[in-house]
């Protein structure tokens, strides 16, 4: 292993220990209770497309920094989630949120990955700003 490979393995490790992570069950008990948060996918527009949590909002990594400070408020708590569970991603968007000062952000441990695995439903119809509403009918549907 490269000595670059070696530090960028240490960085993203420190990274991790920064980011705070809630499971599966513990978001459908966030649903099941109606707390307010926003759930947003970590993925290109396509992968939403695909299949996508209920309620989730699309947001492209590289446009994450924009698109929450328009969207959120810093205090709100924002759930994210990424394609896989060894994927990256979802650490360093976490990161950059909580450097853009966004306080209350925590990663979906496993993402999309660990939720299909749990026998959870992922919808795959968006409107036209690739936001999804969540109707009481779909919640009931992955609630129980």
């Amino acid at each position: 292993m490269k000595i670059k490979d070696l530090l960028t393995e240490k960085r993203l490790h420190h990274l991790e220990e920064m980011v705070a992570e809630i499971t599966v069950d513990e978001l459908k008990s966030k649903r099941k209770r109606n707390e307010i948060f926003k759930l947003v996918e970590i993925s290109t527009p396509a992968d939403f497309a695909n299949g996508h949590i209920d309620g989730a909002i699309n947001i492209p990594l590289d446009l994450l920094a924009t698109e929450t400070s328009k969207r959120f408020r810093k205090f709100q708590q924002i759930v994210i989630y990424v394609q896989e569970a060894a994927s990256s991603v979802g650490t360093v968007a976490a990161v950059r949120l909580q450097r853009l000062e966004f306080s209350n952000v925590v990663l979906l441990r496993g993402g999309k990955e660990a939720w299909r695995n749990a026998g959870l439903p992922l919808t795959g119809q968006e409107d036209a700003e690739g936001e999804t509403e969540t109707t009481e009918e779909s919640d009931q549907t992955w609630l129980k």
